[in-house]
This record gives structure tokens, C-alpha cells and sequence, in this order.
């Protein structure tokens, strides 16, 4: 039932941005525009499915209103060309708030006008934010010591210096993801998780996100090899 209800859904949208089906007097210009988007719809169509299903929730118990509102906002950053991590994080969203039964069209749009615009750099500082910090730790560790753990993964894994790492923090600020705390003496100042970040990768489980779409860049890799 899900991939006829977001095929569906997302054949709608398209043609709401004159993606499907033309006049005789426009034929040629959006056939260009067809070609262009084509591909990435399609591949946006299946995150949106894969990640649904792994929801384990029947789409058929979400209002349609808000349904529709969600998924034609998922098909606008689609044709925007937004990155097909980004697009995994918010199918998971969508996913994750039904799974709580709380698909509600405008706090989506409030993830997503948020997610859409994140680098993929910072998705995978938000990653490491969320692992260090679901990792057991002993009652004196402190906010300064996830991020020291946050730093170390970030230049282990993924060849980023001390620098680079702080200035994404930084960044992510914008997001309200990541604030900034006064801090020891040898670091006035360092990045920190919000409740906002805890509240997302409670919905999306951003590191399950990372290696689905690390698993679709492979297979994807081993088709064209």
C-alpha cells in the first residue's frame, strides 16, 4: 500500500510544478525540464517508500490532508535538487512522526525547511553529537567531554581537523541543533547538543539515516563499476 499512496501522492505534486504532462506549445521546454528532474524524483520517490516502510506504521492511518501536505513538501526539495542524504533525513521524519502518530504537516515543515539546507558535512557532525551522546557513560562525564569525543571521531573517521569540526559546529548553530556553553578555561567556549537535536534523532535516528544512505551510495557505486 505505501508505494501506490506516495506514487500516487508524488505524481500529484509533480504535476503541480509542470512536471507531468504538457501542451503541444510547451512540450519541448519541459521535456528539457523533465529529463532534468526525472532521475532525481524517481530516487527521491524510493528514499521516501524505503524509509516509510521501515516506520512499520500503515500510511493509511495519516489524515490524507496532512499526508499530502507532507509529502508535497518532500517533493519540492526533490526538484529543488536538495542532496539525497538530506531527502533520507526527512523521509525519516516523516517516518519517525508516524511511528508516534504524530504526522502533522506543519511541524514537518519546520523540520524541513531546517534539514533541507544542512551541508553533508554537518549531518555527520550531528551524527557523531548523537552517538558519543548515546554511548554509557560514568555520572562525571560532562557535556565538555562528548564534545572532546565528538572532535576525536570527527578527525578518526572523517579526516577532519579540530578547526574544521568547531567551525560545522558553528554553523549548525544556525539550526538550533547546536549552541554554544561556556566552558573550562582551556576552551571558553564549546559546542553542545540541543533539545532539539536529541528531539530529531529520536524521530530519524541520524546515524541509521548515514549508513542507509552509505549502503545506497555502494550499490549505486557497484552498478556503474
Amino acid at each position: 500500500m505505501v508505494p501506490d499512496v506516495v506514487a500516487a501522492l508524488i505524481t500529484d505534486a509533480m504535476s503541480a510544478y509542470g512536471l507531468a504532462g504538457s501542451s503541444a506549445s510547451t512540450a519541448v521546454g519541459l521535456s528539457a525540464w523533465q529529463k532534468l528532474t526525472a532521475n532525481r524524483t524517481e530516487q527521491a520517490r524510493q528514499i521516501l517508500i524505503e524509509e516509510l516502510r521501515l516506520g512499520q506504521k500503515l500510511i493509511g492511518d495519516v489524515p490524507d490532508a496532512e499526508l499530502a501536505s507532507v509529502t508535497f513538501r518532500y517533493a519540492r526539495a526533490a526538484v529543488e535538487g536538495t542532496a539525497r542524504l538530506n531527502l533520507r533525513l526527512l523521509a525519516a521524519v516523516a517516518a519517525g512522526q508516524m511511528r508516534e502518530k504524530a504526522l502533522y504537516a506543519d511541524e514537518f515543515l519546520r523540520h524541513a525547511d531546517m534539514l533541507a539546507s544542512l551541508s553533508k558535512e554537518e549531518v555527520l557532525l550531528l551524527g557523531e553529537f548523537s552517538r558519543a551522546e548515546a554511548v554509557p557513560r560514568p555520572t562525571e562525564a560532562t557535556k565538555h567531554q562528548i564534545w572532546q569525543t565528538v572532535k576525536d571521531e570527527m578527525q578518526h573517521l572523517h579526516n577532519h581537523s579540530e578547526d574544521e569540526t568547531r567551525a560545522l559546529a558553528v554553523s549548525c548553530t544556525r539550526s538550533g541543533l547546536i549552541s554554544l556553553e561556556n566552558g573550562p578555561w582551556v576552551e571558553p567556549m564549546f559546542p553542545v547538543s540541543t533539545k532539539s537535536l536529541r528531539a530529531l534523532n529520536a524521530l530519524a535516528d541520524i546515524e541509521g539515516v548515514l549508513h542507509r544512505h552509505r549502503r545506497q551510495q555502494s550499490e549505486d557505486s557497484g552498478k556503474h563499476a
